[in-house]
């Protein structure tokens, strides 16, 4: 197989075109068929490489297969849910075989300005939020990555910004994407059974951002101070947070930033996660020349996501709220990162991630909060919390039983929110964590009827 220097630029997607050469897919996943089909139709052959094979089609064969039998490749494209120890990947760089990833193929051809969002958790939920701030002033705003549309299915359309969420997976096989403006929202332990450890997560996240670059602005989190910031950089530098010197100070009733006072009284969302949400794409949108007004206007009409801590139902002072999408502690954490003295339920449940519970136990031991626990978390996270709860922490194996008890204690409990934010993988019982989400919304009505929902 002839060795061949190929850039990552546009002349050399015009030498793969013009002369034919093969690419190699490896992921035949959502990303690898994005690329598949790009590919396609550019008349550019390829392979696809996977371990599920679902057709005898010429063109696909399986990941385990030696590179010496496959046809000759010239370039390999790689799915960001492949591990980078993945056996074809040690064997084609041994080869000196360029690896480039689906991200930066398709910065090859974006028009577009491009706004990066990364981080533990916040990253659907700021992204949505960061379109729907610059959308007024810049109509032809589209967002895509890891949430929605692939990057390659975007790349070409004529569009003034595109607002991608990156995830670790994606930033680690990526080099420098220049992005406009990028933000890193939080850190914690997280997808490190990838990673390794906690130092390799981070550095993943931290290749968001373009140090060298005098154009671009890089968006931190003042209150974690264990970011790797270059000690020489030429990039704009900013930070979101309680601090008196951060560019968007996170106040009781709005956000300021050096420019303007943004109120947040009809800020649909709630939750402090949220507000640093929230300054963090102010201070994006601010970046790429939004209109303070109208980033005012905007940000009172954002509607948030679907299982992000929703609004389910309101009734007789009680107030459901449905976190599906936390799959991790973290997540959990920052969502009741509010309540101090306040009573509230919190519904726990799911397939816990490898992570210490030290952060939860701290915290619970100055709440005022009545647990309930279903699936295979109780088996792992009962007995340890139950140490530290000042109530009974009650476990169900599913969510329907725990919903049927919850029904009948809470004509016992004060006004209060009950908090579906499971903290754990939802794949003991359900296909993924919107099913969950549903299923509990689902619930959440059969029992205490939609119709009388009179807050909401």
């Amino acid at each position: 197989m002839q060795e061949i220097f190929l850039k990552k630029n546009l002349e050399s997607f015009y030498l793969l075109q013009e002369k034919k050469l093969t690419v190699a897919i490896l992921g035949g996943g959502v990303t690898g068929q994005a690329l598949k089909n790009f590919l396609k139709k550019k008349e550019i052959p390829y392979i696809l490489l996977d371990s599920n094979l679902t057709c005898d089609q010429a063109e696909i064969f399986s990941d385990s297969t030696p590179i010496e039998n496959l046809p000759p490749f010239y370039l390999i494209l790689k799915s960001p849910g492949i591990k980078p120890e993945h056996t074809f990947l040690e064997e084609a760089r041994k080869r000196k075989l360029p690896i480039w990833s689906e991200v930066e193929f398709a910065r090859i051809f974006t028009p577009a300005k491009l706004v990066g969002i990364t981080g533990t958790d916040g990253k659907s939920t700021t992204t949505a939020l960061t379109t729907h701030l610059i959308s007024r002033d810049f109509p032809k705003t589209k967002m895509g990555g890891n949430i929605g549309t692939s990057f390659i299915e975007l790349c070409e359309e004529n569009l003034d910004f595109v607002v991608l969420e990156l995830s670790s997976y994606q930033l680690e096989d990526s080099e420098n994407l220049q992005l406009t403006s990028a933000t890193l929202l939080n850190i914690a332990n997280d997808h490190l059974d990838r990673h390794k450890t906690l130092e390799n997560y981070i550095q993943a996240k931290m290749k968001i951002f373009s140090w060298d670059n005098p154009n671009h602005t890089a968006i931190l989190n003042s209150r974690q101070k264990i970011f790797p910031i270059p000690k020489s950089y030429s990039c704009k530098l900013q930070f979101f947070g309680t601090e008196p010197n951060d560019d968007a100070i996170i106040l009781k009733d709005g956000i300021q930033t050096k420019n303007f006072f943004y109120s947040t009284k009809n800020f649909p969302l709630f939750g402090f996660h949220n507000f640093e949400n929230l300054a963090s794409a102010i201070l994006l949108a601010e970046s790429v020349g939004v209109n303070n007004k109208n980033i005012q206007t905007q940000l009172e009409s954002f509607q948030g996501l679907k299982h992000r801590f929703e609004r389910v139902l309101s009734l007789e002072g009680k107030e459901f709220i449905n976190d599906s999408k936390s799959t991790n502690l973290h997540s959990m954490l920052a969502g009741i990162q509010g309540f101090q003295d306040e009573f509230f339920v919190l519904i726990l449940g799911g397939i816990p991630k490898v992570e210490p519970l030290d952060p939860f136990i701290e915290r619970l031991q100055r709440l005022n909060v009545s647990i309930y626990m279903f699936g295979e978390m109780r088996k792992t996270w009962k007995s340890e919390l139950q140490k530290y709860s000042k109530y009974e922490i009650l476990d169900f194996p599913n969510l329907e039983e725990l919903m049927y008890t919850l029904a009948q204690n809470l004509k016992t409990y004060p006004p209060c929110k009950i908090i579906f934010s499971p903290a754990g993988a939802s794949f003991d019982l359900y296909k993924n964590f919107e099913q969950r989400g549903e299923h509990f919304t689902k619930l959440v009505y059969e029992l205490f009827g939609k119709e009388n929902d009179k807050n909401k």
